[in-house]
């Protein structure tokens, strides 16, 4: 299992119609609560995790997208994509902690028990941060880490995900002008990045691209 399976999976059902995601939706439930407990990420390669970062990102927008799209899906559909929305967002959240919190403590030559001490907490647990397999943990657990690392409490508190996303995505749709500001900045952006990334990047957006044709081809069918 991985979150490249899930990914998949949502892609997939973005292009079904809503009696195949009725069917499908549990079984998205079932993968991202699945990667809760195993994320199955190489800690140690941390351009592996940004990557995932990213992949769950966009996981967690095609997720609410079927939902907008898709408006005639059963209740408990729903609430299958919603769950699932939910468990991307924490492992999205969980991996970037995760990011952070290991390249600080490495960057001080500090050992997971040495952290622990220091912070006066549970060597296990900090390694569960590190693992993905825990957390995000509160502010108060931050909070230690950070004073005993050195580093603002905002840098390990950063959310991977948003409110804001969705709604910058509403207005990729709904504004041209907005679109277009936003397109010339993805292009600008993209010159920095690596090959293996911008074919990450490109199916990401080819997946949104495809919930947004579905959501017009939706309304064209309304207004026929």
């Amino acid at each position: 299992m991985s979150i490249e399976t899930l990914w998949s999976t949502a892609l997939e059902c973005v292009q079904y119609p809503a009696e195949l995601i009725n069917e499908r939706a549990a079984e998205l439930e079932s993968l991202s609560e699945e990667l809760l407990r195993t994320p199955g990420v190489n800690v140690d390669d941390e351009q592996a995790m940004n990557s995932d970062i990213s992949l769950l990102k966009t996981l967690w927008l095609v997720l609410r997208r079927i939902v907008v799209v898709k408006p005639d899906l059963a209740q408990a559909a729903y609430i299958s994509l919603y769950k699932a929305s939910v468990n991307a967002q924490i492992l999205a959240n969980r991996l970037m902690l995760g990011v952070k919190l290991r390249s600080h403590r490495k960057k001080r030559n500090m050992a997971v028990v040495d952290l622990a001490a220091q912070a006066s907490m549970d060597r296990t647990y900090i390694w569960k941060l590190e693992s993905c397999i825990a957390g995000p943990p509160d502010a108060e657990v931050v909070g230690k880490l950070s004073s005993t690392l050195g580093v603002p409490i905002s840098d390990l508190l950063e959310e991977a995900i948003g409110p804001l996303s969705y709604v910058t995505l509403m207005e990729m749709v709904m504004d041209k002008g907005a679109k277009a500001s936003t397109i010339s900045d993805i292009a600008r952006e993209c010159e920095s990045i690596p090959e293996g990334q911008l074919r990450i990047l490109l199916a990401q957006v080819r997946a949104i691209s495809e919930a947004c044709r579905q959501d017009e081809n939706l309304g064209s069918g309304r207004n026929s």
